[in-house]
């Protein structure tokens, strides 16, 4: 997740080994990332537990495609972000993954996986709905709900 080294300076990895979930990757970060790849450039590595591939990283590649939501009383038209595998590690996502969240380093929540493909491992293509546009509908649906609990520490 931190592929570049000027990119480490701050990272401490979680002393229980989980990422927790911690907020929201606003659409400005996702349009504009702030992270760097190997390279140099600016990118957002991401990160999702499926049941069907486990853990996988991939990267936010900045292509959109639309959907209309009609289910569960949520009608709206979203613009779903796309992901691509992280180099040569296999599909970021498959059939059974739909629903997990997709996070980025810092635990902050992305998208939830809503479809894939591509003709291949290399060339597979993830979609999620951008947590950022997804979150107000929710709320509105079910109010009071609370979406991401901080997991107590037992220290």
């Amino acid at each position: 997740m931190y592929p570049n080294h000027a990119d480490r300076a701050d990272y401490e990895y979680p002393e229980d080994g989980l990422l927790q979930i911690c907020g929201v990757v606003p659409e400005s970060e996702i349009r504009q990332p702030k992270q760097l790849n190997a390279n140099g450039d600016n990118a957002m590595p991401v990160i999702k537990n499926g049941l069907a591939t486990d853990t996988t990283v991939g990267w936010v590649n900045g292509l959109k495609s639309l959907v209309r939501y009609y289910d569960y009383d949520l009608e709206f038209t979203a613009l779903e972000t796309t992901i691509v595998p992280y180099g040569g590690c296999g599909a970021f996502s498959g059939q059974g993954d739909s629903g997990a969240s997709i996070l980025d380093r810092k635990g902050r929540i992305v998208a939830v996986l809503t479809g894939d493909g591509g003709m291949t491992d290399e060339t597979d293509v993830t979609f999620g709905t951008a947590w950022y546009e997804l979150e107000p509908h929710i709320k509105k649906t079910f109010p009071g709900c609370f979406l991401y609990p901080k997991v107590p520490n037992n220290d």
